[in-house]
């Protein structure tokens, strides 16, 4: 027997039924963690604890990314500003090129953000279990699950990039 088979007929089996017991034993319990039952309270613990570090951390996501956009672009319009006042923005049709300038910048900076995003894999999500609860929260919350999602999905580039900085700072240093 090889090792992917003994996976396959062994592990995995053991696996699946554990993931469907406990989702199945969470299910019983739900009416219990309603309000006014005998687990409300550790309920609305579990909720606060599902849903507010995912949002805490996309919320700050999205800033950080408008923030470095924004400078990059400030960066950049002082940098090649000599160059744009040879295009010709300084005639009555300035508004205009400078407003293509800026909405292809934000169009290339958010297919660039987006891609960085989602270039590494959460083996998180490729799991049976997540995928169990992500399919029965998507029935009820579909946005918030969705978004949710997406920052999970993105989490490891997140560390990646964070790392990354932090080890140019300590080089400056």
């Amino acid at each position: 027997m090889t090792k992917d088979d003994f996976f396959e007929n062994m592990i995995l089996p053991k696996y699946k039924a554990e993931v469907v017991a406990r989702y199945d034993k969470i299910q019983s319990e739900a009416s219990d963690y309603a309000n006014g039952k005998k687990l409300e309270e550790k309920g609305k613990s579990f909720i606060r604890a599902v849903y507010i570090p995912p949002i805490a951390l996309g919320l700050s996501l999205v800033i950080s990314i408008i923030t470095l956009g924004k400078n990059m672009l400030f960066i950049l319009l002082h940098i090649l500003g000599p160059c744009l006042l040879w295009l010709g923005l300084s005639n009555p049709m300035e508004r205009i090129k400078r407003l293509y300038i800026y909405t292809g910048f934000w169009l290339i900076y958010a297919i660039g953000t987006g891609y960085f995003l989602h270039s590494y894999s959460n083996p998180y999500v490729e799991t049976l279990a997540y995928k169990k609860y992500h399919d029965a929260a998507y029935d009820r919350a579909p946005v918030m699950t969705m978004a949710i999602d997406g920052i999970v999905r993105a989490q490891p580039s997140i560390y990646i990039a964070g790392r990354a900085i932090e080890d140019l700072f300590e080089k400056l240093e």
